[in-house]
């Protein structure tokens, strides 16, 4: 009984630790999605921050 004990609880510990490290992982992915999405919306700024096409004869 003890040793059931003892694996019970190292698979909880064992659950825990992946539970911790999704949650970090899920928080990561969510905040270079921001960045990422920020980053997109000011490159559209600067494309269209001109009057005219880039690179054409006048």
């Amino acid at each position: 009984m003890a040793a059931e004990a003892f694996d019970l609880a190292f698979l909880e510990e064992a659950q825990q630790a992946r539970l911790a490290l999704e949650r970090q992982v899920s928080n990561l992915v969510e905040k270079e999605r921001a960045a990422i999405c920020c980053l997109n919306s000011a490159d559209l700024a600067l494309v269209r921050a001109g009057e005219s096409t880039a690179l054409v004869a006048e």
